[in-house]
């Protein structure tokens, strides 16, 4: 389509170069017999076709003869549908280019960022909870109006959220998202299938991308799994074992529900994780060095030491022994409130909150 249309645009551009060299030429024809004509040569009938193609009409040179004032009188109309066509064009460009930009054709500029594949009641969730933690997020719709829901409902953030929409298998919308440089790719499919399918093919273009999918039926965690996918979430498993525990221990539940949102206030709580780093002041320290300067510096309470295996596999010690010494390379999870998490991020951590960090 737009190779259609610069062809056109070439096709009338050349119509009318070459009518105005014409035009030119049989003006000159005429006016070169006239005695009392300003306008003898080629040259200076060319340039008086063009200052009145540009509508600026010095009047250095004009037109006596009948033969040139009906040829000047046709550049004269020529030169205003002339000016109208590339004001038109113009018009049209710049509302195609601004078109294409909403509809994210253009590309993401995001390096480190989070794609969500899907647009529902849960991708907005996600977003929403990314948005908390200062991410960039690209998300993929299936359709063009979705677009206009993502738009009203981040309009706030929106220099934090690129969106575009297509198929969720197609090679020109990876690029689109600039996927070799996302964090993470989060999978929030309408369906269990669609999830499997795009897993499939994420997982096959990249092998060592991590991949997030959320699915609605428990049974299929292990198919998706084998897929590929880094990490499986089931919606509708975590809700029953929250009804569950509210039925009897409430309080449990009432934690559980705060710490998985994000802070928002310096007086709400959330669990982050931040990998230990050659910056971090914890690093080489025991877990109680680590657990005594957290506490002086008021910069929230460990709960788990994350190892990463030779083969990528993560090992979660939910209890580390007092003695264990911390390296470069493991996570610390923490239950850290707003106030907290930027004591934690600017001195004692020195890195920002995440996997990819």
């Amino acid at each position: 389509m737009k190779k259609r249309s610069e062809i056109r645009v070439l096709t009338w551009i050349g119509i009318l170069v070459g009518f105005f060299v014409i035009a030119a030429g049989l003006i000159q024809y005429f006016e070169s017999a006239h005695s009392e004509s300003s306008i003898r040569t080629y040259s200076q009938a060319l340039w008086y076709s063009l200052v009145t193609i540009s509508t600026v009409g010095y009047g250095d040179y004009y037109p006596v003869s009948s033969g040139g004032q009906f040829i000047g009188s046709l550049v004269i109309v020529f030169s205003l549908g002339f000016a109208g066509f590339i004001i038109g064009k113009i018009q049209s460009s710049v509302s195609e280019n601004i078109r294409r930009k909403y509809l994210g054709m253009k590309g993401c500029a995001f390096t480190g960022h989070y794609i969500v594949f899907g647009w529902n009641n849960n991708s907005r969730i996600v977003v929403h909870e990314l948005l908390k933690a200062d991410k960039r997020i690209a998300v993929l719709a299936s359709t063009e109006s979705q677009l206009t829901e993502i738009d009203n409902v981040f309009h706030k953030k929106r220099e934090f959220v690129f969106k575009t929409f297509g198929p969720f298998e197609s090679e020109e919308i990876y690029e689109r998202l600039n996927m070799d440089t996302a964090a993470s790719i989060i999978l929030v499919c309408d369906d269990d299938t669609s999830t499997l399918i795009t897993a499939l093919n994420l997982r096959k273009r990249y092998p060592k991308a991590q991949i997030i999918a959320h699915i609605a039926n428990p049974a299929l965690k292990e198919t998706i799994a084998t897929a590929g996918v880094t990490y499986v979430v089931s919606s509708n498993e975590i809700v029953g074992r929250m009804i569950a525990s509210a039925a009897f221990e409430p309080d449990v539940s009432r934690v559980l529900e705060d710490l998985l949102s994000g802070t928002e206030g310096e007086d709400e709580y959330d669990i982050q994780q931040y990998k230990l780093t050659p910056a971090s002041k914890l690093l080489g320290k025991t877990v109680l060095e680590a657990e005594a300067e957290l506490h002086e510096c008021h910069a929230g309470r460990l709960l788990a030491v994350v190892g990463i295996q030779p083969d990528g596999t993560r090992q979660i010690d939910k209890n580390p022994r007092t003695d264990k010494i911390l390296v470069e390379g493991e996570y610390l999870v923490l239950i850290v409130n707003g106030k907290e998490a930027k004591e934690l991020k600017g001195h004692i951590m020195r890195t920002a909150q995440g996997v990819g960090e």
